[in-house]
């Protein structure tokens, strides 16, 4: 299934819930057929002009939230021994040390080596590599 495919298919039951509501409109409240249509008309070219925009976000494999920090460094916002929170590009993270790390000390430099849900698997950092 293409990108394309992905999103419109993802879009489909916004479009059946707008045809519904705009029916129920055109029967309820005398809203004119050619409105309803228009209007639908408008609905769908919303998402068809929305989706260069919105593309990159239905491929494959595309990451968002903690994935992409991986390999970026941060500090420690506390001393923790197994689990605490560091900052990372501005933002506090829940962390886990990856095992076989000693514990870290607060504001000492860490290393994002994966995450798990929103918790960042982070490494003790020494500006070496």
């Amino acid at each position: 299934m293409t990108v394309f495919q992905r999103y419109l298919l993802i879009q489909v039951p916004g479009a059946v819930l707008a045809g519904l509501a705009l029916y129920a409109l055109h029967v309820w409240f005398g809203l004119p057929r050619r409105w309803a249509i228009v209007l639908m008309v408008v609905y769908v070219l919303k998402d068809l002009i929305l989706y260069p925009f919105l593309r990159r976000s239905y491929e494959p494999g595309s990451h968002a939230g903690p994935e992409l920090l991986i390999g970026q460094h941060g500090t420690a916002a506390e001393s923790f021994d197994a689990e605490g929170y560091v900052l990372v590009r501005g933002e506090l993270w829940k962390a886990r040390l990856v095992d076989g790390s000693a514990g870290v000390q607060a504001q000492s430099a860490v290393r994002v080596v994966g995450a798990d849900g929103l918790t960042l698997h982070v490494a003790p950092y020494s500006g070496e590599n």
